[in-house]
């Protein structure tokens, strides 16, 4: 009991009340029972970050499978860590001590979220999973994270990153406050029961979508001083 109040006591430190709620109602019940999320689409461009890896003071490196143990510190399952690393996933990871300080997944895509979206986009890496250590938070670790990894992912081709931030995620948020980020869209969305009634943009949808019949969701760059998020 007393584990159970000092992670929520933690968890409202970091992310805050709404979002403490949010995710306690989330582990108490399957995603394809009763899910509600609102999510930030936005895109980072490698040409537009200014990046010097070797003025960072961390240990990174890229993340392989011997690495399982220490993945796992980060929240994920071992079957979520394998399935990262069997659709081409690159963890960019920091770790000392035998203990993980930062983790962040990029991934190829298609690539299925939250079990019913499926992210199409070209030579962009979706990022799947960010975690920093509890202890470590506030100290930059997210941006040298960045430092590390995009000039590497930009010389294999790639042209940037795009990501969904929840709404009430405060402390995600903040991370990412420093990266230049191109804003392309918000995403609101309940499901119930399978049903998931969204709003993109303001435009409402719905339908019956899942894991195995996921809603395809694209980056429309046809318009490079508005670029939105399209279906």
């Amino acid at each position: 009991m007393w584990d159970n109040l000092r992670n929520a006591r933690r968890s409202i430190q970091n992310v805050g009340f709404a979002r403490t709620l949010q995710r306690a109602f989330q582990n108490a019940l399957p995603s394809w029972f009763m899910d509600f999320n609102s999510l930030i689409a936005t895109q980072s461009d490698f040409k537009d970050q200014n990046m010097d890896p070797s003025a960072e003071e961390w240990p990174y490196r890229w993340a392989d499978k011997n690495d399982l143990e220490l993945l796992t510190q980060g929240g994920l399952s071992a079957d979520e860590v394998h399935a990262f690393f069997d659709q081409g996933a690159y963890g960019a990871m920091c770790a000392k001590d035998g203990k993980l300080i930062a983790c962040t997944w990029y991934l190829p895509n298609p690539y299925i979220t939250y079990d019913w979206i499926c992210v199409v986009l070209d030579q962009v890496l979706y990022v799947a999973a960010a975690y920093v250590a509890p202890e470590y938070r506030g100290r930059r670790i997210q941006s040298q994270t960045r430092n590390f990894a995009y000039p590497a992912l930009s010389d294999l081709g790639y042209t940037g990153v795009f990501s969904f931030t929840e709404y009430l995620n405060r402390s995600s948020i903040r991370a990412r406050g420093n990266s230049i980020l191109h804003h392309i869209g918000r995403l609101s969305y309940a499901r119930i029961l399978g049903l998931v009634i969204y709003s993109l943009d303001g435009k409402w949808g719905a339908g019956l979508w899942n894991r195995k019949r996921p809603l395809d969701l694209s980056v429309d760059h046809s318009d490079r001083e508005n670029i939105r998020l399209t279906h």
